[in-house]
């Protein structure tokens, strides 16, 4: 009896098409990337099974700096942020004892 030169992959083939029938289509994407927000990229990314999926930024940062006064000699007053994005808002509270 000789082998069938092709059998392997027949016997491939019927098994993609077997794993390609329990597949279930995923909802239409209906909307744009303007439409995803942090209220609802969660539910998206659940119902198409994504993964390595990075959550949308904050919108605001929060930074602090605590200082003393009057400042010390080695107390350094700048502001420091860690990144390029501007700064809005501003508030200065002081404590008087």
């Amino acid at each position: 009896m000789i082998p069938e030169p092709g059998s392997f992959l027949i016997e491939v083939y019927k098994q993609a098409q077997a794993v390609a029938t329990k597949l279930n289509k995923p909802i239409d994407l209906a909307i744009g990337a303007s439409d995803l927000d942090e209220f609802n990229y969660d539910q998206w990314v659940a119902a198409y099974g994504a993964t390595d999926v990075v959550p949308p930024p904050d919108e605001f940062k929060t930074y602090a700096k605590e200082m003393s006064m009057p400042p010390s000699t080695d107390s350094n007053t700048n502001f420091n942020k860690t990144d390029e994005s501007p700064l809005i808002q501003v508030t200065v509270r002081c404590h008087a004892l």
